[in-house]
């Protein structure tokens, strides 16, 4: 995980109008002893009294997880590339379909 992980929180955080202080963020994050887990973000939103809750989803699911939320997935590292890498997304349920960073993609592949 990486600063576009951190732009993913903060883009997040600025679409719900949550303020989060950019440079406290990242160095509770980047400073936390399971950094770069998704622990380390968690307990960083959960600093600045954000609720956040980490879970595995199942596509059954889908219809409790809020209409928009910020969640881990696996990416290819370039176009093309078999090797994946963890990144965070913002995802945004709306009429009955799935938007992935504003792509529109199916719910087999979100799952």
């Amino acid at each position: 995980m990486a600063s576009k992980d951190l732009e993913a929180v903060f883009s997040y955080a600025q679409s719900q109008n949550i303020s989060i202080n950019k440079q406290e963020f990242t160095f509770q994050v980047e400073t936390h002893p399971d950094y770069p887990s998704i622990l380390a973000y968690s307990d960083a939103l959960s600093f600045f009294n954000i609720e956040n809750i980490v879970f595995k989803a199942e596509q059954n699911q889908l219809d409790i997880l809020p209409d928009t939320f910020l969640t881990l997935i696996n990416k290819p590292i370039e176009t093309n590339s078999p090797t994946l890498e963890p990144v965070f997304v913002i995802v945004e349920k709306k009429n009955d379909c799935i938007y992935v960073d504003n792509i529109l993609i199916s719910e087999t592949d979100f799952f």
